[in-house]
């Protein structure tokens, strides 16, 4: 766990070397992912890792630790279950009319060989 540290460390006081920091994150991550699933890490292991990552966030201003799963409204998905109704008809004006009232609602639609996909527009919101 050091290593990483101190490479960030280092890259930070190298005039502030952003992209050989960000790197010694992600060699972290890389590390940590690679492990044997049957391998436990340690809590100590996991509390240093994750403080150093509340580190890199604070000195960086981005996160590495949340998610940023966002659930989507039972309304587009009602929205884009009408559409794909509408385009199994071959009502092809009224699907782009759903499709155009889930992108004002900040919604992309992508439509897939069965079904579709709703894609939150960060654009938008």
């Amino acid at each position: 766990m050091g290593k990483f540290e101190k490479k960030f460390t280092l890259a930070m006081d190298d005039d502030f070397n952003t992209p050989a920091a960000i790197s010694a994150i992600f060699e972290m991550m890389n590390y940590f992912n690679q492990l044997n699933p049957k391998i436990e890490i340690s809590v100590e292991s996991a509390k240093k890792a994750l403080a150093f990552l509340k580190k890199a966030e604070n000195i960086l201003g981005v996160s590495f630790t949340t998610s940023r799963v966002t659930k989507i409204p039972e309304h587009i998905i009602k929205l884009a279950r009408e559409r794909e109704k509408r385009r199994q008809e071959n009502n092809w004006a009224e699907a782009d009319k759903i499709r155009e009232k889930m992108l004002q609602e900040g919604y992309a639609i992508k439509d897939l060989k069965k079904g579709f996909e709703i894609i939150r527009n960060e654009m938008e919101n």
